[in-house]
């Protein structure tokens, strides 16, 4: 009966120890996008959607990049960023030192 009850005690710590670090983890990934801005950005010279694809691929690569998304059909790029590790200007030069404009921002 010890034995059942030490192994249940040891059983229910990992559980408790487990369930903590999961939690603090979620608090500091929603802290973390609290502070996320977008960008629209209005992006020209764009010929297809494989050219969407490679901004997308080149800017998510940036520290402080949350997420973006490119579309060939609009000439959008819709980036969510953070903006104490990112100045939009990072990514505005990046697109365009690839050959494509960066139009106009919101």
């Amino acid at each position: 009966m010890k034995k059942l009850i030490l192994a249940t005690v040891v059983a229910l710590s990992f559980v408790i120890t487990g369930c903590d670090k999961e939690v603090s983890t979620q608090s500091q990934v929603v802290e973390s996008k609290v502070n996320l801005k977008t960008a629209k950005i209005k992006v020209g010279k764009m010929t297809c959607q494989g050219c969407a694809n490679g901004i997308k691929k080149k800017v998510s690569k940036l520290v402080g990049v949350d997420s973006i998304d490119v579309s060939y059909a609009t000439s959008m790029a819709i980036v969510s960023y953070d903006p104490m590790k990112i100045e939009t200007k990072s990514f505005s030069d990046l697109i365009n030192n690839s050959g494509y404009e960066t139009l106009w921002f919101e």
